[in-house]
């Protein structure tokens, strides 16, 4: 009997073993972006490109595009069409999947923000970054940590960068212009202590932070869940 219940102890050991040693697949999940002008209207053509491993593909008739993506790891991805703006966006995508609306400026409507911040356009090798909160908030900071470049914030209907604002106004965004590439921590504040970063976005390493990427002439974007004031 005791050898019985010996080898039964064994046996249960050598499963164990084996199982552990066995990695759980997860299979990929969708990655589903639509495309559009800052009018909302589908763009047909724009090339969307991801990291890790590097792949592209270009948007349909309805502005859609759809990737499959490693579940839980960081992904980076790009989109450019001729005539508009580049961007940039980085962030993990959960079992679920996700989707997204991506908005594209043109080169027409970028120039006068830039203008406004006093910032050559089209860039000359640098980078910039916007920064949404959601819902807006009105008196959140931004700052990089370890990388130089010009900080402004959105007056409230949006018309303009400024570089005299201290904070965002109620459009609650702000950004930032002339960013050398690389990966940078962007530390929030203000009123925006109590945010997190959003599901499109990846948290940061430091306290009160995301973390992002920044390319030569491409416009990073993020974004900060917060709580809703009321």
């Amino acid at each position: 009997m005791h050898l019985v219940s010996r080898l039964v102890w064994i046996l249960g050991l050598v499963v164990l073993a084996i199982t552990g040693c066995n990695d759980v697949y997860v299979p990929p999940a969708p990655l589903e972006l639509v495309t559009s002008t800052w009018g909302d209207v589908p763009l047909e053509g724009v090339q969307v490109c991801v990291s890790d491993p590097d792949r592209c593909d270009f948007s349909d008739a309805d502005g859609e595009v759809t990737f499959e993506v490693p579940v839980g790891q960081e992904i980076i991805y790009t989109l450019a069409k001729e005539g508009y703006d580049s961007l940039l966006f980085a962030h993990e995508v959960p079992e679920s999947g996700m989707s997204a609306v991506r908005h594209l400026g043109t080169h027409a409507q970028m120039v006068p923000l830039f203008e406004c911040v006093m910032s050559p356009y089209p860039r000359r090798g640098t980078g910039s970054i916007q920064v949404f909160t959601g819902p807006p908030v009105e008196g959140a900071t931004f700052s990089l940590v370890d990388a130089t470049g010009t900080t402004w914030y959105s007056l409230a209907d949006f018309s303009c960068w400024v570089l005299d604002l201290t904070a965002t106004t109620s459009a609650g965004d702000g950004g930032f212009v002339e960013v050398t590439p690389g990966t940078y921590q962007l530390q929030f504040g203000g009123t925006a202590e109590r945010c997190v970063a959003s599901a499109d976005s990846l948290p940061g390493d430091v306290e009160n932070s995301i973390r992002v990427h920044v390319r030569a002439d491409h416009h990073t974007v993020a974004g900060l869940s917060c709580p809703s004031s009321s």
